[in-house]
């Protein structure tokens, strides 16, 4: 089954750099749901949405470039952060399988087979 953790901030300045700390950990201890990829996403005061996903465990999606940049949106205007860790009961292990889905005004992570 595959895991989903969230954070949502209650200040309007969005996240602290402690907060993605603790967003960190969510994401790894959450990873026992599924190892097979590792997504998140934020959604800032403006409704703009950036997401980052890959077929990895959190861990090595951390040591990234896109993750240090995608950290630091979080806190420059971040309301609302979503992440996913999917374990692959059918289809293949890849990028476009890893949640979340982004498509038109939808961003979407599961739990289970739809």
């Amino acid at each position: 089954m595959c895991g989903i953790v969230g954070i949502v901030a209650k200040r309007d300045a969005g996240f602290y750099h402690t907060t993605v700390d603790l967003f960190m950990q969510m994401l790894v201890a959450d990873s026992l749901r599924g190892e097979d990829s590792t997504g998140a996403f934020v959604v800032n005061k403006k409704n703009t949405v950036r997401l980052i996903k890959s077929a990895t465990t959190p861990n090595y999606l951390f040591e990234t470039k896109n993750w240090s940049s995608f950290a630091q949106a979080v806190v420059d205007k971040g309301q609302i952060i979503v992440g996913h860790n999917r374990k692959a009961t059918i289809g293949s292990v890849s990028r476009e399988t890893a949640h979340p889905f982004y498509e038109k005004e939808i961003v979407l992570v599961h739990n289970g087979t739809i």
